[in-house]
């Protein structure tokens, strides 16, 4: 008979596994819209509440690099939390327009491993750069998974599909705005809470898989809840000054239990990142 703490550990090994499944399977980068992809006039006018209170899209689209740190801590027990892993991220557009970016993430912490994205290739560099191998499959996954150098709901017809309007309901005492969707080439439903007050974007909660994964994976739901938001400060062209906000304090829970507390700690837009830091010849001179 399993003790009540082995039953604890169980239930929490089954969330940590569904998080983990949920996190490299999916992928919002790259995906395409299709012509269906239409929304109704609500929910439209949320998506542009949303992307007014962060800045608005003249502020976001004059963003073409990016440069933040990223701590993460995880729940490795019940009641104890690991800091598990520290991030630099490197972003920049490939072109003054589009919304396609080349990316650069280098591990602090627990390894010193560099992963690069040049506009062609995926690579990964090991060991501090002794060794080099050619990201695949889910690898790729993970390393695009939510990285976007402005705000998703930007470019949202390139990300989700079937965006309805479900109505208001009260989230922590505040009045918020939920719609439903689901990512391009998944299956199952995200739920998607925006403030009534702020304008602003405050949980996610993702229940879906990859359509390749068929029925065979259960996955519990995922909760992205967006705890607090920063101003950042930064020029653009003609040297107007902008400022966006960007989440920098989120908790992910999967069903009811916290797995995850992610910080940014540093954020930079506009800093005048060169593009010898996404070049192929950072990995050998291989595209």
């Amino acid at each position: 008979m399993l003790s009540s703490m082995n039953i604890l550990d169980a239930s929490f090994g089954q969330a940590i596994f569904a998080a983990i499944v949920l996190w490299l399977s999916s992928l919002s980068v790259g995906a395409r819209a299709t012509e269906e992809n239409i929304i109704d006039t609500e929910s439209a006018r949320i998506i542009e509440r949303h992307l007014s209170a962060v800045g608005g899209r003249e502020a976001l689209e004059a963003i073409h690099d990016r440069y933040e740190t990223v701590s993460v801590k995880t729940r490795v027990g019940p009641n104890k939390w690991l800091e598990s892993s520290k991030k630099v991220l490197y972003l920049r557009k490939q072109s003054s327009a589009g919304a396609r970016i080349c990316i650069r993430e280098e591990d602090v912490k627990p390894k010193n491993e560099v992963r690069i994205f040049d506009g062609e290739s995926y690579w990964q560099l090991e060991e501090g750069g002794k060794r080099e191998k050619r990201l695949s499959g889910l690898s790729v996954d993970q390393f695009l998974w939510e990285k976007f150098i402005d705000d998703p709901w930007l470019h949202w017809k390139e990300t989700y599909v079937g965006i309805r309007y479900s109505g208001v309901v009260t989230l922590d005492e505040k009045q918020v705005d939920v719609l439903f969707g689901t990512y391009i080439e998944r299956k199952g439903e995200i739920k998607l809470y925006f403030s009534r007050e702020t304008g602003l974007l405050m949980r996610k909660e993702d229940s879906t898989v990859p359509k390749r994964y068929g029925k065979s994976i259960p996955v519990s739901p995922v909760t992205t809840e967006i705890e607090e938001y920063t101003e950042v400060r930064y020029g653009g062209p003609m040297d107007r000054q902008f400022k966006v906000k960007v989440p920098i304090r989120l908790k992910r829970l999967v069903g009811e239990m916290s797995v995850s507390e992610t910080t940014l700690t540093e954020v930079k837009m506009n800093s005048g990142l060169g593009v010898n830091l996404f070049v192929g010849e950072h990995v050998g001179g291989k595209k």
